[in-house]
């Protein structure tokens, strides 16, 4: 094996013949362990007006309304900057001026 762990030799700009894949170790596979059955980090305390908008944005993508997704997205990409202190630029520097000074 060399020490990118692909076997055999290709030609630059070429892929490989074969690549060798090594086992997961102890430390991984407890990661796993830990990890199954999880809902996910978005699962926390799910908030009923997020769900309705993800369930709107479910609808809308499967019936190709792409303006709905499109504001939905916005709306939900909006709350979840909120909910995570995101400082929006744009907003701060006109807030203090042209110049960005306090």
């Amino acid at each position: 094996m060399t020490p990118t762990g692909l076997e055999g030799e290709s030609a630059p700009g070429q892929a490989p013949e074969s690549v060798e894949f090594q086992e997961v170790g102890p430390a991984a596979e407890q990661d796993v362990e830990r990890l199954q059955g999880t809902d996910g980090q978005s699962a926390g305390d799910p908030d009923p007006i997020e769900q309705a908008l993800a369930d709107a944005l479910r609808r809308a993508t499967e019936r190709g309304e792409w303006s709905a997704v499109e504001a939905i997205t916005r709306e939900l990409t909006a709350r979840r900057e909120a909910r995570a202190g995101v400082v929006d630029l744009a907003a701060e520097r006109a807030r203090r001026g042209k110049h960005g000074r306090s």
